[in-house]
């Protein structure tokens, strides 16, 4: 059996399959173009193609995979419709929208108590200022998202069916509680965000540092 990591970077994403004893033994990469005018974002479909293409190529060369770990660069995320389609392109951390939502944030709660409740100093690069942002000038476009899912556990759900993200990533967000391990409760921040974070949003399993998930779909496009 052969072990493979996924690495998903804000310019290309990587495979590298292994041995039981940890050699490598093939790699794919694939690069893929960002946008950094006044946006900082990028084509969320042209990831998800490119994660695909190198996950199939890895898998041909290599049947007997048993596992993949997957890594990606946290914060951006997918806004992701009923039908599974891709909404918006993904904003990257460094995109300026979302600073001023998260000024709304700190007013509403304060720097200290959103930093208690967070761990993270509020900062416009995280997840929650940005989904608030959509829905606040896109909101056509809002009213049609059933999940926000973060890169990672976008691709798992994509392999798998299950949506779920570990605690390390979650509290990427900025929407993590820390000190209950889930939504933040409190009720302005609510408001701010209702259920469209709450019940679409994190639904996910989440459990300790690395996390499970289960098989891949028979109909994955990496098993064809």
């Amino acid at each position: 059996m052969k072990l493979a990591g996924l690495d998903i970077g804000t310019t290309g994403c990587k495979v590298v399959v292994y041995d039981e004893e940890g050699n490598a033994l093939g790699r794919e990469y694939e690069d893929y173009p960002v946008s950094r005018g006044a946006a900082h974002e990028m084509d969320g479909n042209v990831l998800k193609n490119s994660v695909l293409s190198v996950l199939k190529a890895a898998a041909k060369k290599f049947p007997d995979i048993g596992g993949i770990g997957i890594t990606s660069f946290g914060e951006s995320f997918l806004l992701v419709d009923e039908a599974g389609q891709i909404m918006f392109p993904i904003m990257l951390y460094t995109d300026p929208r979302g600073e001023d939502e998260c000024r709304e944030l700190v007013d509403a709660l304060g720097r200290e108590k959103l930093i208690s409740i967070t761990g993270l100093s509020p900062h416009g690069m995280y997840s929650l200022p940005k989904v608030m942002w959509v829905k606040k000038h896109r909101p056509e476009i809002f009213r049609k998202v059933k999940y926000i899912l973060l890169i990672q556990d976008y691709i798992v759900w994509l392999l798998t069916g299950k949506r779920q993200i570990d605690f390390s990533l979650a509290t990427r967000t900025m929407a993590f509680d820390m000190q209950f391990w889930g939504k933040m409760r409190e009720k302005s921040t609510a408001m701010a965000i209702s259920t469209n974070i709450s019940s679409r949003g994190w639904r996910s399993q989440r459990n300790w540092g690395s996390t499970a998930s289960t098989s891949i779909r028979p109909s994955s496009v990496i098993r064809k």
